[in-house]
C-alpha cells in the first residue's frame, strides 16, 4: 500500500497529505500486529473497518463467499461452515456414483 502510495500521481499534489497517509497505514498496520498477537488487546468485540487492513480482509472473505456460492453478506459462520459441509458431502455422492459407474463399465474388462 505504501508503495502504491509513492507510484501514484494523484498524491505529487499539494493539497495532498501523502506522509499522513503513510503515517495512517503504519499505525494501522502495527495495531492489526498487536491484535494477531494479542487478541485481548482490543477493547472492543468489533474491528475498525475503516482500517485498510479490515477493508483488503473484507473484501477478501466477500470473493471467497462468492468462490463459494454463498455471496450472501449475512451469512452467519455457521451457514458458512455447514454449506461447505453439504457441498463435501455432494462431492462424496458424485464420487461413489462414479465409482459404481466404473464397476458397470464393459469397456474396462469388468
Amino acid at each position: 500500500m505504501v508503495a502504491a502510495l509513492y507510484s501514484n500521481p494523484n498524491w505529487d499534489e499539494s493539497g495532498n497529505d501523502r506522509p499522513g497517509r503513510i503515517k495512517e497505514l503504519n499505525r494501522h498496520f502495527n495495531k492489526t500486529i498487536e491484535l494477531i498477537y494479542d487478541p485481548d488487546l482490543d477493547e472492543g468485540d468489533e474491528p475498525d473497518w475503516d482500517n485498510p487492513f479490515w477493508q483488503a480482509h473484507l473484501r477478501g472473505m466477500a470473493r471467497t463467499r462468492v468462490r463459494l456460492g454463498l455471496d450472501n453478506p449475512d451469512a452467519t459462520v455457521k451457514e458458512v461452515i455447514d454449506a461447505d459441509e453439504e457441498q463435501s458431502r455432494r462431492l462424496r455422492l458424485l464420487e461413489n456414483r462414479a465409482k459404481r459407474r466404473e464397476g458397470l463399465d464393459q469397456v474396462n474388462g469388468r
